[in-house]
């Protein structure tokens, strides 16, 4: 599996699942019967009960590296399957915890300037998964619960629809899958335009530097992005 291919399988996950976070799960089945397992193992589970029983039947336990590893094991959303159709430790990945898995990584940094697409983001006790345009994929009881796409900056600052939380500390790759090099491409949001004229990764045409001022109106009166607002306005106007 490459990086592109683990980001794909992580927002399919993200966006078209209905999921709840749940301490100890790797893509279980959404039953009663595996909610009560998973709360005889980790009692800590009573908390998730109510967001977990409202997706019975139709959706998929999940924690923070958990979903990473359900990811590499073949988890494929299958519901007649214990686990999603993820194969235990399948493809060589062993059932290790957030804080084991950013140890096994390549590259770990702290500056987050430079993080390629597909690698893992960790604080203490917490692991997910960079998607490009400053976004991540985790499963948390934070937010509404369950895997999410979230917001991280250039400091890992770690926020969604404005609210922050703890910041990411490091990020790395994955030695279980293959980092393919970015090529040049259309960007298709501010967002991404911004994240990644931010990083140096792309040659940016003017057309797309308009798009990324009007995607920032909103946001130039955020410290960390006043700066650039007006650099790009400038460029914009012939000023720069």
């Amino acid at each position: 599996m490459n990086n592109i291919e683990f980001v794909n399988k992580a927002k399919n996950i993200a966006e078209n699942y209905k999921t709840a976070y749940v301490w100890g799960a790797f893509g279980f089945t959404a039953t009663a019967a595996n909610m009560q397992r998973l709360i005889d193992q980790y009692s800590k589970n009573n908390q998730y009960l109510a967001k977990a029983r409202q997706i019975y039947g139709n959706g998929f336990f999940f924690d923070c590296v958990g979903l990473i590893k359900s990811i590499l094991w073949g988890f494929c959303g299958n519901k007649n399957s214990t686990y999603g159709g993820a194969k235990y430790t399948a493809n060589g990945v062993p059932d290790i915890s957030a804080d084991q898995m950013i140890k096994c990584c390549k590259e770990v940094s702290t500056d987050f300037k430079n993080i390629e697409v597909g690698e893992v983001v960790w604080l203490s006790g917490h692991i997910g998964i960079y998607i490009g345009g400053g976004k991540v994929v985790e499963a948390t009881p934070a937010w509404s619960g369950g895997v999410q796409i979230s917001d991280i900056s250039t400091s890992g600052k770690r926020t969604k629809n404005g609210v922050g939380t703890a910041v990411w500390k490091k990020h790395g790759k994955l030695p279980y899958i293959t980092y393919e090099k970015a090529t040049a491409k259309k960007l298709e949001s501010g967002n991404d335009i911004v994240w990644e004229l931010m990083n140096g990764k792309h040659k940016i045409e003017i057309t797309e530097v308009q798009r990324a001022v009007n995607a920032l109106d909103k946001a130039k009166n955020n410290p960390e992005f006043m700066s650039l607002y007006w650099i790009l306005y400038k460029l914009v106007n012939g000023n720069g």
